[in-house]
C-alpha cells in the first residue's frame, strides 16, 4: 500500500485523502515493545505533495501484513529538509491520547482489558472518534 496524505484524523482512511505519496524515496515503520509506532519517510522535495505537507497531518500507512495492521495513522510531529528531500517524522495516532486528560478518575477492579480500555475512552476530557480498543 501506497501511504497517503491526510489534514486530519478524523478523514475516512479509505479515501485517497489529498492524495497518494507515490514519489517518496523510503520509509521505515519503528515498532517496539510498550513503545508508540514512529513512521520516517524521506520526501522528494519537487514531489507532488511537498508543498502541502505540514506538522499535525496524518499519514495512512501499513505497519504490517495482518488486517489489523493495515490503514494505520500516523501524526506528523517533525519536518526537516535538506537539499533534495524532505525527512518527515511522525508518530501513531495512539501518541494523540498523551495530550488528553480524562475528566474523571477511573477506579476498576477485576476489570477486563476491553472494558479497561473502553472505561478510558469514555473518561477523555473530549472524544477521539477514530480511537478504538
Amino acid at each position: 500500500m501506497i501511504p497517503r496524505l491526510y489534514n486530519s484524523s478524523a478523514e475516512d482512511p479509505n479515501t485517497e485523502g489529498l492524495g497518494a505519496l507515490r514519489d517518496l524515496l523510503s520509509i521505515s515503520i519503528t515498532r517496539n515493545y510498550n513503545e508508540i509506532p514512529t513512521l520516517t519517510m524521506a520526501y522528494p522535495n519537487n514531489g507532488y505533495l511537498s508543498k502541502t505537507i505540514a506538522k499535525g497531518m496524518i499519514i495512512v500507512a501499513d505497519m504490517g501484513n495482518k488486517d489489523e495492521e493495515k490503514n494505520q495513522k500516523f501524526r506528523i510531529v517533525d519536518i526537516s529538509k535538506s537539499i533534495d528531500a524532505i525527512t518527515i517524522t511522525a508518530n501513531h495516532i495512539w501518541a494523540d491520547l498523551s495530550n488528553i486528560p480524562l475528566k474523571q478518575n477511573i477506579a476498576l477492579v477485576n476489570a477486563s482489558p476491553k472494558f479497561a480500555f473502553n472505561a478510558s475512552k469514555d473518561a477523555l476530557a473530549w472524544p477521539m472518534s477514530e480511537i478504538s480498543f
